[in-house]
C-alpha cells in the first residue's frame, strides 16, 4: 500500500491510517483435518513473494502486524502444490481456514481368494517414478 502526503506547510502534520493485523490461517486437508508441517509460500498484494512458511502441529501458520489487504498462498505437502488462494486480511486476530487438495488414499491388498494380506510392502509414486511414500499392510491387508 502506498500513501502519498503532500505537505504545504511548515510543521504541518497530516495523519495517514494503517490498519494492522495478525493474522492465523489453518491448512486442512480434503477430510478437514489439520496438514501438519506444509509448506506455506505467502505473497503479497503486488505478487512478490514475502516468505515461506511451515504449518504447526495442528496445521496453522501466524502472521503478525500486516496491513488490511489480500494476499496469495501458495501450499506445497509432499512437494506437489495442494492450494493457491487469495485471501483478504480485514481483521484484528482474524482467523481462516483452507482446504488443501491433499485426500486419504486406502489400499488393500488381497490374494487371489480375495482375503487381505498383510506385511506387503506399498510403494506410492508420483507420475514422473519418484517414490512418495512407502508403508506396509496391517493383518487384514490395508
Amino acid at each position: 500500500m502506498k500513501i502519498f502526503l503532500t505537505l504545504s506547510l511548515e510543521g504541518q502534520t497530516e495523519v495517514a491510517p494503517l490498519w494492522i493485523y495478525d493474522w492465523n490461517i489453518q491448512f486442512l486437508d480434503g477430510d478437514g483435518e489439520a496438514l501438519p508441517n506444509t509448506k506455506v509460500e505467502v505473497y503479497l498484494w503486488d505478487g512478490s513473494l514475502w516468505g515461506e512458511l511451515r504449518t504447526t502441529d495442528e496445521g496453522f501458520i501466524r502472521l503478525l502486524d500486516f496491513p488490511s489487504q489480500s494476499y496469495t498462498f501458495k501450499a506445497y505437502w509432499k512437494d506437489s502444490k495442494v492450494l493457491y488462494k487469495t485471501l483478504t486480511l480485514t481483521n484484528e486476530e482474524q482467523t481462516d481456514q483452507v482446504q488443501c487438495s491433499v485426500f486419504d488414499l486406502i489400499v488393500h491388498v488381497v490374494n487371489e481368494e480375495g482375503k487381505g494380506v498383510p506385511n506387503v510392502d506399498i510403494t506410492l509414486f508420483w507420475l514422473n517414478g519418484t517414490a512418495i511414500t512407502t508403508t506396509s499392510t496391517n493383518s487384514t491387508g490395508y
